[in-house]
């Protein structure tokens, strides 16, 4: 069995995975959005999500193809920007918790845990480095 190992990784493929992460984020938050159905999610609120996943796609799939030079200082902002995305969507899960059903928690739960954990995994590819 193939074990997985940090250092293996290059800094370009962490910021694709990065940048693959964010576009999944905002695909499934595009999804329960629309399956209104099974989650609630206000649309004042969705709209007020959905930018930020967009634009971290975009930054982190720009610096896996331009490859920089000073990585960790661009890794860093990429973590940052993660870390206060969990601050915000949480902020809003907690403004609108009324209007959200369990599902829609469940989500922004898993969610948070999930970017928590890739935060973590650039962290420890920063230090290894």
């Amino acid at each position: 069995m193939m074990r997985f190992n940090i250092r293996s990784l290059t800094t370009q493929q962490i910021f694709l995975i990065d940048g693959i992460g964010a576009m999944l984020s905002a695909v499934l938050l595009w999804v329960i959005y629309s399956c209104k159905s099974i989650f609630t999610i206000p649309e004042s609120m969705f709209l007020l999500l959905i930018f930020f996943p967009v634009l971290f796609a975009c930054y982190s799939l720009g610096c896996a193809w331009v490859r920089p030079v000073k990585w960790k200082l661009f890794l860093s902002v990429v973590m940052t920007g993660n870390l206060l995305y969990i601050f915000y969507s949480l902020y809003l899960a907690i403004l609108y918790f009324e209007e959200l059903n369990i599902p829609a928690l469940i989500y922004f739960l898993s969610e948070t845990f999930v970017i928590l954990a890739v935060v973590y995994f650039e962290y420890l590819m920063m230090r290894e480095r």
